[in-house]
């Protein structure tokens, strides 16, 4: 009997906290349609429990303040991206291939998925106000660098990437990319991003793959000596 007693508390733990888990979710999302559809302006308590239908209180119990609440988002947000990452095997590809596969994912990211605008608004809004949210924006982003710093490494250590190139002012260069995006995107919703995409791939494979070895050069080489 003690024992049963033991299982029905411990499951009920899990059902409480499982359902805490589904509700802080379901705030989040509300906040990210908000910030979609209104603007970060329009990101109160009372909206986000309204397009939730969730309780004010519940929103405060949550996250405490509005700062706590974006804080929340943005960590959802930031995630998205490495998650579809990580189920495309991108490290699983060589360097220069990966290197593409990772800025297009962030780039289509953006333009197909109202997450990525979301986190752009914001972005747009810490850096008008000078927000405190500049501190995780900036974390953010060189955690980004960071990323493609070693995936540009590996792909000179594999030969399939230009060695006389910086690692990190080409990862400056790919997230320069994915901000112009972005808010191109932000200010014209309707932009053929399908042509941006066959621009940037081109453009990036020509300026930083590897030229192709010629084989049998050093043959030919030794022939005539």
């Amino acid at each position: 009997m003690a024992r049963t007693k033991q299982i029905a508390a411990r499951s009920k733990r899990r059902s409480q906290a499982e359902r805490r888990l589904q509700s802080s979710a379901g705030l989040v999302k509300a906040a990210i349609d908000v910030i979609s559809a209104e603007g970060v302006g329009a990101t109160t308590f009372e909206t986000i429990a309204r397009r939730g239908n969730y309780s004010r209180a519940l929103v405060t119990k949550r996250f405490g303040s509005k700062q706590g609440l974006i804080e929340a988002v943005i960590a959802y947000l930031r995630a998205r991206p490495e998650a579809v990452a990580i189920e495309q095997r991108v490290d699983e590809l060589t360097g220069l291939e990966a290197l593409l596969a990772y800025i297009d994912i962030y780039v289509h990211h953006l333009a197909t998925d109202e997450n990525g605008q979301a986190y752009y608004r914001l972005l747009s809004s810490a850096l008008g106000d000078k927000s405190p949210l500049q501190t995780i924006f900036f974390a953010e982003h060189e955690r980004f660098l960071g990323r493609v710093t070693d995936i540009v490494r590996r792909g000179q250590a594999e030969g399939n990437i230009r060695r006389d190139i910086d690692p990190e002012v080409t990862a400056f260069t790919a997230a320069g990319l994915v901000f112009s995006t972005a808010m191109s995107i932000l200010l014209n919703p309707s932009i053929d991003i399908s042509s941006l995409q066959h621009s940037w791939v081109k453009t990036l494979t020509t300026a930083f793959a590897a030229a192709p070895r010629k084989s049998g050069a050093g043959r030919a080489g030794a022939r005539h000596k």
